[in-house]
């Protein structure tokens, strides 16, 4: 390997191997902030095994953007010996490519490899929150497939994102459920109550916390990147608008909707949610109707980003947006500005993350979920923008540390955030901030029981 390793990456590396091979335990959880190396730290490990003859083959499970832009040359850069195959997407011809020692696939893909499951003996599972949920296509496959592998690894930077029933699923992935039960339905006898509105919600029971980050805290390491790292401050600025007296009424009616349908019990969840995303998108500025023709609204939120581009006098400034009508509209503001989402091609995203990365780009738009996962940022601008805040912690959390992590330039890093008053955009924030403060609690557990007994250097 060409690359030394930090101290928190062997702290890391040394934790995983004492799981997987001294104490020959199936499973090992590294929860770490995007920027500490969880690749680099895997990719050690993976070696470290291998050449003790204890693996010969490897299944990553990643996000399709992240198969194809990170593992290859996180390999190449750290100089590892190890042959790749991507399986993503045309999965069949790809298996039809045998020896390869690390195979790669995303997890929309993975009920492929079912009845090829027997081809690996190692699983790595990159962003472990995509399983979070138990009941969904991937995790069935995968659990049909995991008495398969002899040795687990799942990576993720924000395991609860939601509430600590997220980590169910995920810590399944290493034990099969000796830590927190054989299925969602033991889980949830042990730990939760159902409340909420006719009981749809489940909730942590009383002092219920304590004794899941009791059962997590051996099979998972936490470790973050304020901590490891000499981390620039990250400020946070809520830039509030004000919507137009005129809009208004029109907003209150769509607020007037959902409240209606929320009081009537057989409604279904699509329209609430579908009344929910009128909001959001009317709080934007723009709104699509039922043939997802585009309706413009105001421009406040555009008049905002300019003042805030402005202010910054020809720094880069990386824009986050939820909609695709909300890059139509910038676009026309910055008719130069490129633009990544999932449709990008892997050829166009290196040339724009290049471009980035080199200083020649002023405004960067960058559809939220495209950049949640794997994606290094840090090389120009310390300036993020997001038009519209969405409802998932991880995705917020995720998209903003491709700026905020180690190597980025200067002494801080700034998130505008775009804010409607007196809309669901504040509600969407605070929701933001209560799952935080969930996720920061057991993640801090899980950080002060890995401390026991350790001594991080100065």
């Amino acid at each position: 390997m060409k690359m030394k390793p930090h101290y928190y990456q062997m702290e890391a590396y040394n934790f995983a191997l004492q799981r997987l091979y001294v104490q020959d335990q199936a499973g090992a959880g590294l929860f770490l902030d995007p920027g500490l190396g969880k690749t680099l730290i895997t990719l050690m490990l993976l070696e470290c095994l291998r050449d003790m003859g204890e693996i010969e083959s490897v299944l990553v499970v990643a996000p399709l953007r992240v198969c194809r832009l990170v593992w290859e040359q996180e390999i190449e850069k750290a100089g590892f010996d190890f042959t790749t195959n991507i399986l993503c997407q045309r999965v069949k011809p790809a298996l039809k490519n045998k020896g390869a020692f690390i195979e790669l696939i995303n997890p929309e893909s993975l009920h492929h490899l079912v009845g090829e499951c027997g081809r690996w003996d190692t699983l790595v599972i990159d962003e472990s929150t995509k399983f979070k949920n138990s009941t969904c296509k991937r995790m069935r496959a995968l659990k049909k497939m995991l008495p398969n592998f002899n040795k687990r690894v799942i990576l993720t930077g924000t395991p609860a994102p939601n509430s600590l029933a997220d980590l169910h699923s995920q810590v399944f992935i290493l034990d099969g459920g000796e830590a927190l039960g054989r299925n969602i339905t033991v889980f949830r006898s042990l730990y939760m109550q159902q409340g909420g509105w006719q009981g749809r919600q489940w909730k942590l029971k009383d002092n219920q916390e304590a004794k899941i980050h009791e059962q997590v805290a051996p099979l998972c390491l936490r470790l973050d990147a304020e901590t490891c790292l000499d981390m620039p401050d990250k400020v946070v600025h809520d830039v509030e608008c004000q919507m137009p007296p005129a809009c208004v009424p029109k907003y209150k009616q769509l607020q007037r909707d959902l409240l209606a349908q929320l009081e009537t019990k057989d409604i279904l969840a699509m329209n609430q949610a579908s009344a929910y995303m009128k909001m959001r998108q009317f709080a934007n500025g723009q709104m699509y109707d039922a043939e997802r023709e585009v309706h413009f609204v105001h421009k406040e939120k555009l008049d905002a980003l300019e003042e805030v581009v402005d202010e910054l006098n020809g720094k880069p400034v990386l824009v986050f947006y939820q909609f695709g009508h909300d890059s139509c509209a910038i676009l026309k503001k910055y008719p130069k500005a490129p633009v990544l989402n999932g449709k990008t091609k892997p050829a166009a995203a290196n040339k724009m993350l290049a471009d980035w990365n080199a200083g020649k780009t002023h405004v960067f738009l960058v559809q939220n979920q495209a950049a949640s996962h794997g994606l290094n940022m840090q090389g120009a601008g310390n300036d993020v923008v997001y038009y519209g805040l969405g409802d998932s912690l991880e995705v917020y959390e995720q998209s903003y540390r491709r700026i905020y992590r180690q190597g980025v330039k200067g002494s801080e890093v700034r998130i505008h955030r775009l804010l409607m008053l007196g809309t669901v955009d504040m509600i969407v924030r605070d929701r933001l901030e209560l799952k935080d403060q969930t996720q920061q609690q057991f993640l801090t557990c899980l950080k002060n029981h890995a401390r026991e007994g350790l001594t991080c250097p100065s």
